[in-house]
């Protein structure tokens, strides 16, 4: 089952906008992001409306950037110390502690703690969505297709 939609906008005001949408799932959208909705890193996910998110596909792009506010690499930043340094710090061979947390260089592997093992793989996908500069977000109200 998928996790997030992927897309691109362009742009003039800030050139190619990399957006993952939270495939949301019945009446929830926050899809199989539910479970970590209340830690930090839900609360690093950005809130849109379907209305913003419609006229952002048909050019109107202005009201979708300035909600999507600080670039995604902040994101990772933001994350509390306690929930950054990957599990497998103790018995990694390819350890660094500069790298192996949020970061422009997050590896691959990373297995991010504080978080269930059904979490895990989610929240691995995020971090690497905003090291790879994808904007994540979650589609409250209506959209509309012209």
């Amino acid at each position: 089952m998928r996790i997030f939609l992927d897309f691109k906008l362009q742009t003039a005001e800030w050139g190619e906008v990399r957006i993952s949408r939270v495939i949301p799932y019945a009446d929830d959208p926050w899809g199989q992001l539910t479970g970590i909705k209340e830690t930090p890193w839900g609360k690093e996910v950005v809130q849109v409306t379907g209305e913003n998110l419609s006229h952002a596909l048909h050019g109107r792009v202005m009201p979708l950037l300035r909600t999507l506010g600080v670039p995604p690499r902040v994101h990772l930043d933001r994350i509390p110390e306690a929930w950054r340094t990957c599990t497998m710090s103790k018995g990694c061979i390819n350890f660094r502690q500069e790298n192996c947390q949020p970061c422009l260089q997050l590896p691959d592997c990373y297995i991010p703690p504080m978080v269930s093992l059904q979490q895990q793989e989610l929240v691995t996908r995020m971090a690497l969505a905003w090291r790879d500069g994808f904007y994540i977000v979650t589609v409250e109200g209506a959209e509309f297709v012209l």
